[in-house]
């Protein structure tokens, strides 16, 4: 075997080794976006929304989002934590991004060493490679260095999977019959996590119930129906799911009394009309995603007055969108998902870099063909996005590797733990339906965790000699 005696180094507190090298990594990349292009650099289209609403919390002087006269002050449109960060921080304007940028790469290193401490309770030999892998991960480092709420949400997506593993691991000490399992610390752990990545992005809240589905079924599995062990597990995730759903209550509670609905987002119903069904029909072959959107409008306007209030909207939007799913049929859907599951998981995260994106190039969502694959190689083969494209295609060679060593990660770390395994794998299948067709590499960041701990798995199968690496995670 190949040794990487860095790796090898013993140390008691690697923690420090990845969060070090992850923030020094993209406090240079941040420098160099700044050099580069300024405080504007850092923002793309969707930063807009999360300014306004910096500005509309600044307006009314709280982050409570209410004033003293129980006017709301934040839109329905989108979860109100990343707006309040901005707010916080005093970044209402681009002019300001590098104050939430400098706190984004301080939470994103943080999300390394969760993302170590996950592969860790895998493994523990796992942990250090695992880490600086994230340290060194393209989509984190890109997605970090942008005015966005993703890294924001993955913080607690890194934590709610840490505590996800901590809840199905194997029992240290089975031999002699002890079980170290602490309810509450897991229970609340988890429960955070829930809770701020819901505040954060409305979707962390069905991803977090499927994965809550996967871990009660993961738990009888392991530990038995019948057994005292299951018990405790299945009891820390009951109190960790009613912290969370009780704590974000204030979001729907809002709603109601400002629109009379029990809603937490009305974000819902024009992203599955405007963008899931344009781009399952699109990916698929069926119809051009204009042609799909200019049909989407049509059609609901026909069905609603255009006074009706958000939240009527939205029902309107999501009973529409579902209709128009349900006609285009069955396999359309399926090669759209199957297309968007493979551009969103090989997509490199250059294809968002600020500097790259900076080159002329259209939008791949305009780019005409009919279906995936089409289409992909009608935008390489314009004129106009050449350059960047070359850049993309090149990239993803190096997206290739690194999915090379995932899969070589899932075998030598189901040799240590398959459960826990399954779980991460039923994490990413669960992130990558609910994102559907609708494609971009900062999509890929629920991902990361995951796949950072297969790639860690897999340094230390090829790189690593076998010996035990001394220290690591408790």
């Amino acid at each position: 075997m190949i040794s990487a005696p860095f790796l090898s180094v013993p140390s008691p507190r690697p923690a420090p080794t990845v969060f070090g090298t992850a923030l020094a990594i993209r406090l240079l990349s941040m420098a160099a976006i700044w050099i580069w292009g300024g405080n504007e650099a850092f923002t793309i289209e969707d930063s807009a929304q999360f300014l306004t609403e910096a500005r509309h919390f600044a307006a009314a002087g709280t982050l409570l989002g209410f004033t003293p006269d129980g006017t709301a002050v934040f839109s329905p449109k989108i979860m109100p934590l990343a707006a309040a960060l901005f707010a916080l921080t005093r970044v209402d304007d681009a002019a300001f991004a590098w104050r939430v940028i400098l706190i984004q790469n301080l939470l994103d290193s943080l999300s390394c060493v969760l993302i170590a401490l996950s592969a860790g309770s895998i493994d523990r030999r796992f942990a250090l490679p695992a880490g600086l892998v994230a340290a060194l991960n393209p989509t984190m480092i890109t997605v970090s260095n942008l005015l966005l709420s993703d890294t924001l949400c993955l913080v607690f997506q890194a934590l709610l999977l840490y505590a996800a593993l901590r809840l199905v691991a194997r029992i240290a000490n089975h031999r002699r019959g002890e079980d170290d399992f602490r309810v509450w610390p897991v229970a609340l752990t988890a429960a955070l996590a829930i809770a701020g990545g819901t505040y954060t992005r409305f979707v962390a809240l069905p991803l977090s119930v499927f994965l809550a589905a996967l871990l009660a079924a993961a738990v009888l599995w392991r530990f038995g129906a019948s057994g005292g062990r299951a018990l405790p597990r299945l009891g820390a995730l009951a109190v960790a799911g009613a912290i969370a759903l009780t704590a974000i209550q204030p979001v729907a509670l809002r709603n109601q009394l400002g629109f009379s609905h029990y809603a937490f987002s009305d974000q819902s119903g024009a992203h599955l009309l405007y963008w899931v069904v344009p781009m399952a029909r699109d990916l698929s072959g069926m119809q051009p995603r204009q042609a799909a959107q200019d049909e989407a409008r049509e059609r609901l306007s026909a069905m609603i007055d255009p006074e009706e209030d958000v939240f009527d909207r939205c029902e309107a939007m999501v009973t529409l969108g579902w209709e128009m799913l349900w006609e285009t049929g069955g396999a359309n859907l399926i090669e759209a998902w199957t297309a968007g599951a493979i551009l969103n998981v090989g997509m490199p995260a250059v294809a968002i870099n600020p500097v790259v994106r900076a080159l002329p190039h259209e939008s791949f969502y305009d780019a005409s063909g009919s279906g995936g694959i089409d289409k992909i190689l009608s935008y390489a083969a314009a004129a106009e996005n050449r350059p960047y494209a070359a850049i993309v295609l090149a990239s993803g060679l190096g997206t290739l590797v690194w999915l090379g060593l995932c899969a070589l990660g899932i075998r030598t770390a189901a040799r240590a733990d398959p459960l826990a395994v399954l779980v991460l794998l039923g994490w990413c299948a669960v992130a990558l339906i609910v994102t559907g067709p609708v494609v971009s590499p900062k999509y890929r960041l629920p991902l990361e965790p995951a796949l950072c701990v297969f790639v860690g798995a897999a340094i230390r199968a090829v790189f690593l000699r076998r010996e035990r690496i001394p220290g690591g995670f408790p």
